[in-house]
């Protein structure tokens, strides 16, 4: 536990880049990743918005879940 609130911060930029990366490669012809936004992968008009979405959550969460257990061990000292 005490590795993941000392990295919380680059595990969670890290699995938003993989995830971001993956959304990409598996992305429609229509997206161009020069011209649109990285938030419209997680658009309603993309098949494979799912991905996008969890990466948008899963890094929110991980970082908020690094925060909150950095000032709970913060407290508890």
């Amino acid at each position: 536990m005490d590795w993941f609130v000392q990295n919380y911060n680059i595990i969670s930029v890290t699995f938003f880049l993989v995830v971001a990366i993956l959304s990409h490669l598996v992305t429609s012809s229509s997206y161009d990743w020069r011209e649109n936004s990285i938030s419209e992968l997680a658009a309603q008009k993309y098949n494979n918005k799912w991905i996008m979405q969890i990466g948008l959550v899963g890094f929110g969460f991980l970082l908020g879940a690094g925060i909150v257990i950095r000032l709970i061990q913060a407290d508890s000292v």
